[in-house]
């Protein structure tokens, strides 16, 4: 059974995979392809594990991680952690709204694109968890 984490690699994120890894087959996703790579050299064994770098505030690549999930992992995906996100850094007020739409992008519709393709896979085998 695989499970899939978004933002894996730091945080949350890379303490679920680290502390996931014996016990399930993970596809560990993270925006920056050098975190990623960190954290996949820190598992103990990476041959049961996959990687997706994907920018999620770029809906090309929303879409074809969202499209890849379903053709790829339709049989064996069990769950999905959708854990990638970011913060504002500074007072909303003086937040440019190119960040808020970045933010919004990451935040809200990244996991509702994402839980959508994992539904369908899920419904179609009546099983699966979207955390």
């Amino acid at each position: 059974m695989k499970v899939l984490i978004t933002g894996a690699s730091r945080g949350i994120g890379k303490a679920i995979a680290l502390r996931l890894q014996d016990t399930f087959s993970l596809v560990l996703h993270a925006s920056c392809e050098e975190n990623l790579e960190a954290l996949w050299n820190e598992l103990k064994n990476n041959n049961d594990h996959e990687k997706l770098c994907a920018d999620f505030s770029n809906g090309e690549e929303l879409k074809n991680f969202c499209n890849a999930i379903k053709k790829n992992y339709s049989k064996d995906l069990f769950c999905i952690i959708n854990n990638a996100g970011i913060t504002l850094d500074k007072a909303l007020m003086y937040q440019p709204e190119d960040e808020i739409d970045r933010m919004l992008q990451l935040n809200l519709k990244a996991p509702i694109m994402i839980s959508k393709a994992a539904f369908k896979v899920f419904h179609a085998k009546k099983k699966g968890i979207i955390i």
